[in-house]
């Protein structure tokens, strides 16, 4: 992995962070534009560097604390497993 690549993945990483932050409700499940930005880092870098920034993101981010889940939530691995997968804004936790 080049300079090049991982200036890319961490380009898509911060994307995916702030587009969590964006959602439109839709019913009782709002729908944040992280599935957006997962799609698109995907399609944009390729199959190989894309898996690496969304798990880079998911594990290297979410699961040691940092707050980039819906509503700049962030409770650790713990937080990943519970019934809405890191999305603090819904009812039932």
């Amino acid at each position: 992995m080049n300079a090049r690549e991982v200036a890319y993945a961490g380009i898509f990483i911060a994307f995916m962070a702030v587009s969590a932050q964006i959602s439109v409700s839709l019913g009782p499940v709002p729908l944040t534009f992280q599935v957006f930005a997962v799609l698109l880092t995907g399609l944009l870098l390729g199959p190989r560097l894309g898996l690496l920034s969304v798990l880079s993101y998911d594990i290297a981010g979410g699961a040691v604390g940092l707050p980039v889940f819906a509503g700049f939530s962030g409770g650790g691995i713990t937080h990943l497993y519970g019934p809405t997968g890191g999305d603090t804004s819904l009812p039932f936790r």
